[in-house]
């Protein structure tokens, strides 16, 4: 009879563990699937035409980037443009292409 109680406690404590660890890996990769849904080539895309936008503004207000600015910009934008062409041909996954978008974004781009 106490075999009967504690197995069942023990029985419903494992179930309760395997529902929370099942619920918390479902929201995790819930949270990364939308983080990364956006590819890396629609990310460049969409850089570039936000670099347009603030360069027309800045400009309007009396700013200008020299064209070594832009130069050195263009460039950076291109190597990620290249990395991400690269993994595609590699067959590296879209995770660690995001990761790249990550990075791009940290530094500014």
């Amino acid at each position: 009879m106490v075999d009967d109680k504690w197995l069942a406690a023990l029985d419903t404590a494992i179930h309760n563990e395997m529902d929370r660890v099942s619920q918390k890996l479902t929201q995790r990769v819930k949270e990364l699937a939308e983080r990364y849904q956006t590819p890396m080539p629609q990310i460049i895309s969409r850089v570039a035409e936000l670099e347009v936008k603030v360069n027309r503004h800045l400009e309007r207000m009396g700013f200008s980037l020299g064209r070594g600015a832009m130069q050195e910009t263009a460039a950076v934008r291109e190597q990620f443009r290249f990395f991400a062409v690269e993994t595609k041909v590699l067959g590296i996954s879209k995770t660690n292409i995001a990761k790249v978008g990550h990075s791009a974004s940290a530094v500014g781009l």
